[in-house]
């Protein structure tokens, strides 16, 4: 049974904290300027309504593209 020298572990935690918290920081910066657009459609006049269409529309959009971007990379790697 193999051994791992106990100075590979602190590099292999400290790389993955790294990209743990880039992680984190990318998942937060959207909600910070989602919530910001929704308060500046609100202050123009925009409805409940007209906030959750537009949401909806960007989401089934971007889904829709990431979608056929993974087809289009799933059919050409088979």
């Amino acid at each position: 049974m193999a051994v791992l020298p106990t100075v590979w572990l602190p590099d292999v935690e400290l790389t993955y904290g790294r990209y743990q918290t880039r992680l984190s920081l990318t998942g937060i910066d959207p909600v910070e300027s989602g919530t910001r657009e929704i308060g500046i459609m609100k202050v123009i006049g925009a409805s409940v309504n007209d906030v959750k269409q537009l949401f909806l529309l960007e989401a089934g959009s971007i889904g829709f593209i990431g979608g056929t971007i993974g087809l289009g990379v799933g059919w050409s790697g088979a």
